[in-house]
């Protein structure tokens, strides 16, 4: 794990170049390895899933945290890669706390069915369709979108461009009561980070009260690569 940074969970995808993604068990906070997610849209259970590529992705200029390892990558289309939180990185949305999410991602196409998302999950969530929360780019929505459920997007407004490595952060403000408040950016490498943002450009009011306890990257009908993921308790945590 970075050294200057106090995060619940890490991954830099530190692996041999060229590896599937599969059995790999790197990073810190992390239960587990990673494994391959759910299959549809024809796409066969044998079928070549996210690799390890040799280099990171460029981050926006004002990122400042460590880059370690290389970056994943989708080799085919329609594939997922999902991985189990440990004890101690846990989001409890029915507990009085606040978690930042950050990760860098970039595809090479986005249309109705091409996008790159993350998608979080609870202990009863057997498959893409019982998510909790889930934050991307794609989908026929020009900028980032933030979906609880199975629901529909909530659009943040400015646009984002295939072939640009783009940070995604994502805050969740959880409560004992009343409703959650999710909120998130994207910048890519014409914006600048210059501190946590005043008013987040996208917000959804999340209505669940569940324990995540795991990640899903899913690639939709074009390349889609995933880089740097950090879970921390503040901003400064996971871009600084």
């Amino acid at each position: 794990m970075p050294a200057q940074a106090e995060l619940f969970a890490y991954e830099g995808f530190d692996y041999d170049s060229g590896v599937p993604l599969e059995d790999a068990a790197g990073g810190e906070g992390w239960k587990g390895k990673w494994s391959k997610g759910v299959y549809k849209n024809g796409i066969s259970p044998d079928a070549p899933q996210f690799t390890v590529e040799a280099e990171s992705l460029t981050p926006p200029p004002g990122y400042e945290a460590e880059v370690t390892g290389g970056h994943i990558k989708s080799s085919e289309k329609y594939q997922d890669a999902v991985r189990e939180l440990d004890a101690e990185s846990l989001i409890d949305l029915g507990d009085n706390q606040t978690r930042y999410l950050s990760f860098l991602t970039k595809t090479t196409s986005l249309g109705k069915f091409s996008h790159a998302a993350v998608l979080l999950f609870d202990e009863t969530g057997g498959s893409e369709d019982y998510h909790v929360l889930s934050v991307g780019i794609g989908r026929n929505q020009p900028g980032l979108w933030l979906v609880e459920g199975s629901g529909e997007p909530k659009d943040s407004e400015g646009k984002v461009e295939a072939n640009k490595p783009i940070l995604i952060v994502l805050k969740i403000s959880a409560k004992s009561t009343g409703q959650d408040q999710v909120e998130a950016a994207f910048w890519d490498e014409d914006a600048e980070l210059e501190g946590e943002p005043t008013s987040w450009p996208v917000k959804l009011e999340l209505s669940s009260k569940a324990t995540i306890n795991r990640m899903m990257f899913k690639a939709g009908a074009s390349a889609s690569s995933f880089d740097e993921i950090r879970l921390g308790q503040s901003w400064n945590d996971v871009v600084e």
